[in-house]
């Protein structure tokens, strides 16, 4: 069940951090008022994919670091390495060959 609290968007504005942690962890959802007026829900990826069955796909740059770590990710599940395989440093390296440094 999902827990969903109500603010304002100004509340939002000042305490986007404080926001973004209430429902990080899934569970509770934010409803979002324009003058009184609900406009906005802010929920978790986790509770939205619960909800819809629906992928999001960001657009730009931050979009293709995200799916080049995903592919990864993926492979990594499809096939195990061995143990002394340091996949992390590998990972690293062919991440910033292809996009550069991501601090």
């Amino acid at each position: 069940m999902l827990v969903v609290d109500t603010v304002s968007d100004t509340a939002v504005q000042e305490n986007f951090r404080d926001c973004c942690a209430i429902v990080e962890d899934g569970g509770r959802a934010l409803l979002i008022e324009r003058v009184g007026k609900p406009e906005i829900i802010m929920l978790s990826m986790a509770d939205y994919r619960a909800m819809t069955n629906h992928e999001i796909r960001a657009v730009g740059e931050s979009s293709k670091k995200m799916r080049a770590y995903e592919a990864m990710e993926a492979m990594k599940k499809r096939s195990p390495f061995s143990k002394d395989y340091d996949y992390e440093t590998v990972r690293e390296e062919a991440f910033t060959e292809k996009y550069g440094r991501f601090d």
